[in-house]
């Protein structure tokens, strides 16, 4: 049995990893309620002051670590030959649990933070309250982040390392969720007739992304994460009207988004010029689909939310989403919260992730329902 570390703030607290093409797990000891920065920057200037309050909302509310840890850390390589570093909760019952991962959303901060001398989980710990002992979580580093990294503005690759610069495309960043996954449904100990990718943000494309490449993906929540291209979605929020707006200021920031789309195609593999937060590459590496394009690709049960007041994906964009999928006949279960923003709160609120607590209740409630007759056959 691996041995457990002490709950305190420790930086390489773990285990060497497993040797290439095994997976081997390691006790981690952070448990607990938690913080993460804010999941979900688009990097829109108009924006930002929002989306970083957000963030420290969430870093207000974390808590302490409490032993025994729930989660083990484990590695495992992917197809790109990168050892992939991931967490799963430990079981609740002795027989086998189905599986659920958490995709979160832009940004090159650990799933994991520090505080002071304490560690401090992120989503996951609300992810896994919601899973009632029910289900296993899965959460995955990103690659090139290392434990307890933070990012110097939340949500964005401002300060990254080169690496996660280089690595944090669609792609490749889809790729380390499904090897993570792939991993874990092998397991004895874990049931998978059936498993959730839930997606917040970003990790909406990215859990569609998944869905696309792992076929045992049976369901997946995905938690204002868009709709159409994401380029429409920014268009969108930067002509939002202003307070002191000439008539056509809206317009002109729209403009300006097409325009720094224009110079991103110039140099799109750039990890040193950036453009709202992020890289080029990052940019390129993410345009190329969508979230609409991801969910196409797969047969899995869909359930789709999103706020109506949403300043960082726009409302619009997953509406034009609902539509098509819609017209193509894809059964799905929708949810347009009115009033609502990135977190499902109110655009002003300031405090605990209550809503997106919520919503990932909710989207436990219907994947483990759903699974109860798949179990039986």
């Amino acid at each position: 049995m691996p041995g457990r570390v002490s709950a305190k703030r420790r930086r390489g607290g773990f285990s060497q990893p497993s040797p290439k093409g095994r997976m081997e797990s390691h006790s981690a000891g952070f448990p607990g309620a938690g913080t993460f920065a804010f999941p979900g920057s688009l990097g829109l200037a108009k924006s930002s002051d929002v989306m970083f309050s957000f963030a420290l909302a969430f870093l207000l509310c974390g808590h302490p670590i409490q032993e025994p840890a729930p989660f083990q850390r484990f590695y495992v390589e992917d197809r790109l030959g990168r050892r992939i570093e991931a967490y799963l909760s430990e079981a609740t019952s002795t027989q086998p649990q189905p599986v659920a991962l958490l995709i979160l959303g832009s940004g090159c901060q650990s799933v994991f933070q520090a505080r002071g001398e304490q560690t401090l989980q992120g989503m996951q710990h609300y992810f896994l309250k919601a899973a009632r002992g029910k289900a296993r979580v899965l959460i995955v580093e990103k690659p090139g982040v290392q434990y307890l990294d933070q990012a110097k503005r939340p949500g964005t690759a401002e300060g990254a390392d080169p690496v996660f610069l280089r690595e944090h495309t669609l792609e490749r960043w889809g790729e380390a969720n499904r090897a993570a996954l792939a991993a874990v449904l092998q397991r004895k100990d874990v049931d998978a007739s059936g498993c959730l990718v839930a997606g917040h943000s970003e990790g909406g494309m990215v859990a569609g992304r998944v869905a696309a490449l792992e076929p045992k993906v049976s369901h997946v929540l995905s938690l204002a994460g868009g709709g159409v291209n994401q380029l429409f979605s920014l268009a969108e929020l930067a002509a939002r009207p202003q307070p002191k707006d000439a008539p056509d200021d809206g317009e002109q920031r729209r403009q300006r988004v097409f325009d720094g789309w224009q110079k991103v195609l110039q140099d799109p593999e750039s990890t040193e010029e950036f453009w709202m937060g992020h890289p080029y590459r990052r940019w390129s590496g993410f345009l190329i689909s969508s979230p609409l394009q991801e969910f196409r690709k797969s047969k899995a049960a869909l359930y789709l939310i999103h706020g109506s007041e949403d300043r960082s994906s726009a409302v619009a964009s997953f509406d034009a989403m609902v539509a098509e999928l819609s017209a193509d006949g894809r059964a799905m279960k929708v949810e347009r919260l009115a009033g609502k923003g990135h977190g499902f709160e109110s655009p002003s609120y300031y405090g605990p992730p209550n809503g997106m607590q919520r919503a990932f209740e909710r989207g436990f409630d219907w994947f483990l329902k759903d699974l109860k007759p798949r179990q039986q056959w």
